[in-house]
Order: C-alpha cells, then structure tokens, then sequence
C-alpha cells in the first residue's frame, strides 16, 4: 500500500494506489483508499484490507450519527482524535491493521494528521504510509514549502507517484488523487476501473 498527503495553507492533498493485494496476488487494481467523512474532511487508509473496510466503516457511521444527534460535525481535530482513540481502544480488544492519512479544512485552515495501527497521532505538514514512505518523505523534504499553491502541491504529489511507480517492486501504476479546499473535497484523479479484455 502507498498513501502520500500535504497540506497548504488552505488546501490538503492525499492520493493512495489503487491496489488491493491478497499474498502475490492483486485482487483488484481500482480500489478507492481515499474516503470522505464529511463535506471537508478526507481520510486514506493502508493495511489488511477487510480491517480498512470495517474500521472506515465504524469511524464514517459514528461521525454521521454524532452529526445527526448533535446537529453539529466534528472539526478535523476532533475527527482525528476519534479515529486515534478508536484505534487505541481496539488495540487492547480487537485490533485493526489500519494506518491512515487524515486531512481537512476547518474555518479555511487546513491540517493533515498522520495515525497508526497503534493509536499514534501527529499532526504533519507532508507524509507517506506503506512502504513509499522509504522513497516519498525525502522527495517531500526536499521539494516541499509552507507556501505552496494547490497547483504545486498536486504536482508534487504526482512527482512522488511517479518516483512510487518507477522505483517500487509491486507495479503501482493506478493511483487516486482528491484535495481538500475551502470549496469541498475536488476529485484530481479518479480511481478507474479497468477495461476487460475480451479474449
């Protein structure tokens, strides 16, 4: 799996490959990791794949439900505590193989949150989950600055999926981009399914 985030002053990034892997095998090749939890907050997860389906699903209906009964939604701090609560929580009874990204606007400030299969939240300007973390953090490094247009930002994230695509063993060719900004959540690129073939 391969999960890459930045944030700007008012804008976050996150793009995730598309892939879903059983042992050697790909299963699928247009998996969207990339999920909204609300109108201004994204969340992209890598791990077991039953265990992100399951804890994207528990996370997306207590966040709805906590809205419809309050009237109100969580800001992206609060979202990003839940989700480390919750999976500190599990650790102990039923633990989820779950990292993810976690980025959102709130009154035009954007943040982006980095958590672990263990509970460990950091707030982060720019991050990467899976095993791209090896190559994409020191292209960030280097490359990355506060004041960054969304233009920059997204042709960062597409330098660093490309350097994914290039360098990696497991072939990541299909990858799914969305941003965050003051607007809602734009769809950059679209996990696509792919044509089969008819022979």
């Amino acid at each position: 799996d391969s999960l890459v985030a930045l944030r700007g002053k008012d804008w976050v990034v996150l793009a995730a490959d598309c892939s879903d892997f059983y042992s050697l095998f790909r299963v699928k090749n247009h998996a969207d990791k990339v999920q909204p939890l609300s109108p201004a907050h994204l969340i992209s997860y890598c791990g077991e794949r039953s265990d992100i389906l399951q804890f994207h699903d528990l996370i997306a209906r207590n966040i709805d439900y906590y809205h419809f009964k309050n009237g109100y939604r969580l800001n992206i701090s609060e979202t990003a505590q839940y989700v480390r609560s919750t999976l500190a929580e599990a650790l102990r009874k039923g633990p989820y193989n779950a990292n993810c990204l976690l980025g959102g606007i709130d009154e035009g400030v954007a943040k982006l949150y980095w958590c672990d299969y263990l509970g460990t939240l950091v707030e982060v300007q720019h991050s990467a989950q899976g095993n791209c973390s090896h190559i994409v953090n020191s292209i960030m490094d280097m490359a990355y600055h506060e004041d960054m247009s969304l233009e920059e930002g997204i042709e960062l994230v597409k330098r660093c999926l490309s350097e994914i695509s290039h360098r990696m063993i497991l072939n990541n060719s299909a990858f799914v981009i969305k941003a965050v900004t003051s607007e809602g959540i734009r769809v950059i690129q679209a996990a696509k399914c792919p044509i089969p073939d008819p022979s």
